[in-house]
């Protein structure tokens, strides 16, 4: 196999992890924003999807955007690339609100939270809890048992959670 059919091929496996439900909400997106119907979308098109998306549509960006995407290198995303941008902005837009929730805890913004901060930012957002249960919370979550969270240690303790 060439290595575009090899891209190709693993972007199908990709596709298939996903559920129904998630493929048919993708494929709206791509159908409104293939604006001439040609089952791909064009560098044109993809300002669009960009600036809708909140990045920049500069002409530098789109360029690498498809550099980065266009796995067939035809100039064009076709629905497997377009599913492959949405999950990676989706997995950004993730990780970029953990780190926003994270720097909540950090007030001291040395990167780590130690106890006093955990209760604080607590009780800050609502969560009346005893001594106990922040101690408990904060024990679970700090797994190298240094005394302090990191952000993988926070990250982690949230994935638990859901």
């Amino acid at each position: 196999l060439s290595k575009s059919s090899r891209k190709t091929a693993f972007q199908k496996m990709e596709v298939e992890k996903l559920s129904l439900k998630d493929i048919e909400t993708y494929r709206r997106a791509f159908n409104s924003y293939d604006r001439n119907h040609d089952n791909r979308i064009s560098c044109k098109e993809l300002e669009y999807v960009l600036r809708n998306a909140g990045y920049p549509s500069t002409p530098q960006s789109i360029s690498e955007v498809m550099k980065y995407y266009d796995k067939n290198e035809n100039s064009f995303l076709e629905f497997s690339e377009f599913i492959d941008l949405m999950r990676r902005r989706d997995t950004f837009d993730e990780q970029s609100r953990l780190l926003q929730a994270f720097k909540v805890f950090d007030k001291d913004g040395n990167n780590k939270i130690d106890l006093k901060e955990l209760k604080y930012a607590l009780e800050n957002i609502g969560l009346k809890l005893t001594n106990e249960e922040v101690e408990h919370m904060f024990k679970i979550a700090d797994t190298d048992r240094n005394g302090l969270v990191d952000y993988t240690e926070f990250t982690n303790l949230l994935y638990d959670i859901n």
